[in-house]
């Protein structure tokens, strides 16, 4: 049974979470593991604040500036920083890495940067993996403001008629994927599906991979004793440009997996728009107005 455990991040203007999240592993249960941080081209001081903090507080760790090395390889404790030169989205940001871990023998753990992990979560999902590599798994994920609220059980279903996904709530239900701030397979997923799909930028990336992965066999999982904890927000917060890139990658999606859905969908997207003006949530109404038409002019062989 494979043990060792690769955790990766994709920093983006998060240096004070990606630290906090690093934190929290440390208290980990399980301890075969290494951290690989990617800094994904951000515009503020992320890039200076975590190399000093690898430099100063972890003393074993590495930092690659632009260009990764080949040699690089498992070590407990030997965290890896690579600050990339470039902002090509978050499937990118991820597979700048997962090309080298791909060919690794371990366990992978996709984070958000503002995850925090339950110290006894890494150990059930490595239990939950000995029998099946063969696996996505996703964790329970609690607000951490307020730890006792649950957000969502770590996995999603999409809705075909409506374009739309909702969280799983029976704990019986299949999701179609699991949330990609904490997601957990091993290492030879990302030869046998493939890399992330790198032409989302921001959202439905992991949505498109899972489909993949259950295509191939691949079976999703959501583990209820292993919980992290959710900040919520993120870099990019919930105002225009979450809603443009969400509306934008659903069309992207629905395009590539049921296009004949798609006149139905782009239908419903303009009256979620007046629901949006209604509320007075103007951002948001124009995000998905914006998504909507440049996906109808732009977005439609893609």
């Amino acid at each position: 049974m494979e043990k060792r455990v690769v955790v990766l991040i994709v920093n983006y203007n998060s240096a004070e979470d990606s630290i906090r999240c690093l934190k929290s592993l440390a208290h980990s249960s399980h301890q075969d593991w290494m951290f690989l941080l990617v800094d994904n081209y951000s515009t503020d001081d992320s890039a200076k604040v975590l190399t000093d903090y690898f430099q100063q507080e972890l003393p074993e760790s590495q930092v690659f500036d632009g260009k990764v090395s080949e040699t690089f390889a498992f070590k407990k404790g030997g965290h890896i920083l690579f600050l990339n030169k470039e902002n090509r989205g978050f499937a990118a940001g991820n597979n700048v890495l997962l090309e080298h871990l791909r060919h690794w023998n371990c366990l992978v753990w996709l984070l958000n940067p503002d995850i925090e992990v339950a110290p006894d979560a890494m150990e059930k999902l490595v239990l939950a993996m000995a029998n099946n590599q063969n696996q996505l798994l996703g964790t329970r994920v609690f607000s951490m403001a307020n730890p006792q609220q649950l957000l969502h059980r770590g996995g999603f279903q999409i809705n075909w008629n409506l374009g739309t996904v909702h969280e799983i709530k029976d704990p019986n239900q299949v999701p179609d994927y699991v949330y990609g701030g904490s997601l957990f397979t091993h290492s030879n997923s990302f030869n046998l599906v493939g890399l992330l799909p790198e032409h989302y930028f921001l959202y439905w990336e992991e949505t498109h991979w899972c489909m993949d992965a259950s295509r191939l066999g691949y079976t999703i999982s959501l583990l209820p004793d292993a919980h992290v904890y959710d900040k919520v927000g993120g870099s990019i917060g919930r105002g225009y440009l979450a809603f443009y890139y969400y509306t934008f990658n659903s069309l992207r999606f629905f395009a590539h997996f049921r296009r004949q859905k798609l006149p139905f969908v782009l239908v419903l997207n303009f009256v979620r728009v007046l629901k949006k003006v209604l509320g007075l949530k103007f951002p948001a109404a124009r995000g998905i107005w914006k998504g909507n038409l440049d996906f109808i002019f732009n977005g439609k062989n893609i």
